[in-house]
């Protein structure tokens, strides 16, 4: 990972160096005047005077440094969110890997909640009911994951966007009516577990790869790090699933072809 490039303060080059030795994070990967400028906005809203206060806020206080962690990595997700984008990948499932096809193996990186490997899981289970599918879905942030692996706790605006279909069948209401619970036919068909895609390895073996909205502050070199990484782990004509406003850094370097907005795959043949 290389040191932080210029259009980031000599002190936010100093709270890099202390944030990667209190937590999990290495902020060297991200984009370091964009972070510099949310920190700065946590800051001030903390009323803490600069990074050096920071750096021993979240090195004394448990609760400060998951905040700092949460924060950094951005846990923003929906059901079904950006619906265009879902009904294009639901139409390329049916396509590529339609009724005459085996069980897929998904990988749902950044799954924060929950809610897009189990949006994944419900548009399998419609499309090619009766197959195993196996979804791994994967996340930095332990809390995230402990609430994914419930399946449950689900607001009405989590669900805002997930079509009637989807949901009469595959969610129900929990014990008060106030939340919502994936009911366990889906739940069955996701693992969870931690996985940090900067530092970590990465498993080989997909069909399918979402990672959608996690790389936005990334710098472009990890971007293409990352990017390079999924391609390996998907299977000859697999499809990588991005975020409706990312753009994927390194397209033709790496080998993808775009197969739509968001939607790119790895050739047949490579």
């Amino acid at each position: 990972m290389s040191a932080v490039r210029a259009g980031a303060s000599a002190e936010y080059a100093g709270f890099v160096e202390d944030s990667r030795r209190i937590t999990a994070i290495d902020l060297r990967a991200y984009k370091p005047g964009q972070m510099e400028r949310r920190l700065r906005s946590l800051m001030a809203r903390k009323k803490l005077s600069g990074f050096g206060e920071y750096a021993e806020l979240i090195k004394r206080d448990h609760e400060a440094r998951l905040e700092f962690e949460r924060y950094v990595t951005i846990n923003v997700t929906q059901f079904y969110r950006d619906p265009s984008h879902f009904s294009a990948l639901e139409q390329a499932l049916r396509e590529r890997f339609g009724p005459s096809g085996g069980a897929l193996q998904v990988w749902s990186a950044g799954c924060s909640n929950g809610s897009e490997p189990y949006t994944v899981a419900m548009l399998l289970r419609t499309l090619a009911p009766g197959r195993r599918h196996q979804i791994f879905a994967s996340d930095i942030d332990a809390a995230s994951l402990n609430q994914a692996r419930l399946g449950q706790g689900y607001s009405a605006d989590d669900l805002a966007r997930l079509p009637a279909p989807l949901r009469s069948k595959f969610v129900t209401p929990a014990a008060g009516g106030n939340t919502f619970a994936i009911v366990p036919a889906i739940k069955a068909m996701v693992t969870f577990g931690h996985h940090d895609l900067i530092n970590d390895q990465y498993r080989r073996g997909f069909d399918l790869i979402l990672c959608r909205n996690v790389v936005i502050y990334f710098s472009n070199e990890t971007k293409v790090q990352i990017f390079g990484e999924f391609y390996k782990s998907l299977n000859p004509g697999g499809l990588l699933f991005i975020g409706a406003s990312e753009m994927l850094t390194g397209l033709r370097e790496i080998g993808y072809v775009q197969q739509g907005h968001g939607l790119y795959q790895r050739p047949a043949g490579s």
